[in-house]
């Protein structure tokens, strides 16, 4: 076996990764700022108190950091939420869409590579679906005693 060196009068093409970039720009990825970006905080409604907001809102993000989406400190959290949204008298639509955005906003990890962005998406929906769920019991439980129901 005979090895045969190349002349270094050809440009270098490897991956280079320049101060201030990202890892995945110097492979020919997106930055991660064009993968996830953090978004503003959600706005609290206004039938729910500042306190039970923060408190969905840092149960939301540790669920989002690897934490357990069956936590129930977010359950709890979360039916706060709903119950003072009834209690205002927001409709059942308005809840799910606020519980959506309320995962969907704050910050999120920043995404090195395409298949992050996936994993995010996907771990969002998982706590949307426990979040919803969540608020079903209240729902049925509503549905099943008239007499308490807002409005």
């Amino acid at each position: 076996m005979r090895i045969r060196l190349v002349p270094r009068s050809q440009p270098d093409l490897s991956p280079r990764l320049t101060p201030g970039g990202s890892p995945a720009a110097a492979y020919g990825h997106a930055a991660p700022s064009e993968f996830m970006r953090p978004n503003a905080p959600l706005p609290r409604p206004a039938a729910v108190e500042q306190h039970a907001w923060e408190t969905l809102a840092i149960h939301v993000d540790d669920a989002r950091r690897g934490g357990s989406m069956s936590n129930p400190d977010l359950r709890d959290a979360v039916s706060v939420v709903v119950g003072a949204l009834r209690v205002g008298c927001i409709s059942w639509e308005a809840i799910y869409t606020i519980l959506d955005a309320a995962v969907m906003a704050g910050s999120a990890r920043q995404a090195t590579h395409p298949l992050e962005l996936e994993l995010h998406a996907r771990r969002s929906a998982a706590i949307v679906a426990h979040m919803h769920s969540w608020a079903d019991v209240q729902r049925i439980a509503e549905i099943e005693d008239p007499c308490e129901e807002p409005g």
